[in-house]
């Protein structure tokens, strides 16, 4: 019987072998073509976490400056209690001064004076009536 041999190496078409590239010579340009997507990807992959570092910072900055602000808003507020709270100290001294005028006031209207006492005395007393300095009374005799 026949056999058939078939030798594949003999066939075979020898590859060109890359020529070794020496430090002399350089290497050869990579090519965009290939590595569009690659590139592409790695664009997106760095612009995502710098967007959202970039928003992070900016809401930090906003909130330091909005602490800043309470902050100071905080001593303004307690400023004006102190404020307040000393005009509500002078308006109850006020009211008391006040109240005290019109104590004061009003016992000076209640208050004769020694001569309307007297005369009211003089009034009363019937006319045969002495009355000395010690508050004796002696009757006049007709």
């Amino acid at each position: 019987m026949y056999s058939l041999d078939v030798n594949f190496l003999r066939e075979r078409r020898e590859r060109e072998k890359p020529a070794k590239v020496t430090e002399e010579q350089g290497k050869p340009a990579p090519s965009l073509e290939g590595n569009l997507p690659l590139i592409i990807g790695a664009v997106v992959g760095l612009a995502v976490p710098a967007a959202v570092g970039g928003f992070w910072y900016f809401t930090n900055l906003q909130k330091a400056q909005l602490q800043r602000q309470i902050t100071s808003l905080e001593q303004e507020l307690g400023q004006l209690q102190n404020q307040q709270q000393q005009v509500t100290q002078r308006q109850e001294e006020l009211a008391q001064a006040e109240s005290n005028l019109t104590a004061l006031a009003n016992i000076f209207n209640q208050v004769k004076p020694l001569s309307a006492i007297l005369e009211d005395v003089r009034d009363r007393a019937p006319d045969n009536v002495q009355i000395n300095r010690r508050g004796r009374v002696d009757s006049l005799s007709q």
